[in-house]
């Protein structure tokens, strides 16, 4: 009796014990998956391969889970050597990879989504300076319409611009009006990805010259409009003053002092395309021709027989002008970038020979749609005559500062001397 006994209790507690592995099974199953290896980072758009052995497992899922818990399914491919799969559009993170079945989950472990390669090819950031409230151009091809761009610099709230447009020459877009002057990098936005480019964009407010001494000569003055139209010049030591008029097509200004009492410029598209010649009197000399390769003033010439006066002819290297008249021009590479939107410093550099050829030195200021030289000569090769009576060239170093708004430049050639050039800035 007492072994039937015995044996009843036996069997009750082993069928309890049993019981109990069953209900901690179905708690705590065991994880299907075993040898599980997630990669420690992986790129947004491409494949991501978990290797392991169980993934044959019937009922079993996928998922990738951010630091909010917020989980996105993977639509994996499973075999028994492990899971592939392509990494979703997702905001690059640190993400947990979750396996599930039938109710329960398991991590496998944490991968750091990164963003894809850069769609862009050759992406460019403009040289020099960029001007508050101005279009802008980032080179490079494969922009699409809904790409946005940011703006970010060490303080301060990143600024997103979307209103973009994708062109031949690459992405364009305005600086806001109320942008900070700084130095920004640029980052590509495209979905939940973004890339930043290489280089950094420098953002100014756009300047106008108020003023241009020349050591030793004279100084010009400048006075402009509510339109920022350049209405009035004098150049003092001359005895020399303009007033400049507009209409759609043609610009005429009016000489107080001098034998002609009024030059015009014609436009095209906003540039120059002839002057009034300083010696009205012979017909077959009557307008200088302006010239252009791709808005670079490349010559200022009179094709009439009788032209005595000086032709200008212009060449360029790397969009700097690399020699002007006989002149020669070098930019090292601790050259400064130079103002955009005003007179070339080059032929800032040149005022006293200009001044007396009055449609190509009041042109050059009124030209408005032309670019300039991005940056500013650290050298100039001046054709000089030697002391035996032989010519060559001599090289002169040329000092460039900035303090105040004001550029000086300065240059050990007599023929050049000192150019005080001061710029401010429009409102």
């Amino acid at each position: 009796m007492m072994k039937n006994i015995w044996f009843m209790l036996l069997t009750v507690c082993t069928m309890f014990a049993f019981s109990a592995c069953s209900d901690d099974d179905e708690k705590n199953p065991t994880n299907p998956v075993s040898n599980a290896k997630v990669p420690a980072t992986v790129q947004i758009g491409e494949e991501m391969i978990i290797t392991g052995t169980g993934f044959t497992a019937p009922g079993i899922a996928l998922y990738l889970e951010d630091a909010e818990k917020n989980r996105t399914k993977l639509d994996a491919t499973f075999s028994a050597a492990g899971a592939t799969c392509t990494v979703p559009e997702l905001t690059p993170g640190t993400f947990g990879v979750i396996l599930t079945q039938e109710g329960h989950e398991w991590e496998l472990g944490k991968t750091a989504l990164e963003a894809g390669p850069n769609p862009i090819v050759s992406p460019a950031l403009p040289e020099g300076i960029v001007y508050i409230g101005k279009q802008v151009t980032i080179g490079g091809s494969g922009y699409e319409a809904s790409d946005k761009i940011s703006l970010n610099q060490e303080e301060g709230d990143a600024i997103e611009i979307s209103e973009v447009a994708v062109t031949e020459s690459g992405l364009q877009f305005t600086l806001p009006k109320d942008l900070p002057a700084g130095t920004y990098t640029v980052s590509l936005i495209r979905g939940v990805q973004s890339w930043t480019l290489e280089g950094t964009l420098n953002v100014q407010k756009e300047k106008r010259i108020k003023s241009i001494s020349v050591e030793n000569g004279f100084e010009i003055t400048i006075t402009y409009n509510t339109n920022n139209q350049l209405i009035s010049m004098e150049c003092s030591d001359m005895g020399l003053a303009w007033n400049i008029n507009y209409t759609e097509n043609q610009i005429t200004t009016e000489c107080s002092i001098g034998s002609i009492d009024e030059l015009t410029f014609d436009l095209q598209d906003g540039k120059i395309i002839k002057s009034t010649e300083p010696n009205p009197y012979d017909e077959t000399e009557t307008y200088n021709i302006w010239t252009y390769n791709q808005n670079l003033l490349t010559s200022v010439i009179n094709e009439g027989e009788l032209y005595q006066g000086e032709n200008f002819e212009i060449i360029y290297s790397g969009g700097n002008i690399s020699e002007f008249g006989s002149n020669k021009f070098k930019y090292s590479e601790e050259a400064q970038h130079a103002i955009s939107g005003t007179i070339d410093v080059v032929y800032a550099l040149h005022l006293p020979i200009i001044i007396y050829k009055e449609d190509f030195f009041l042109g050059l200021f009124l030209n408005k749609n032309t670019n300039a030289s991005t940056l500013i000569p650290t050298h100039i090769s001046i054709e000089e005559q030697n002391e035996d009576g032989s010519s060559g060239y001599n090289d002169y170093p040329i000092h460039a500062t900035w303090e105040n708004n004001t550029l000086t430049l300065k240059c050990d050639s007599q023929m050049i001397g000192t150019v005080v050039i001061a710029y401010e800035d429009i409102e």
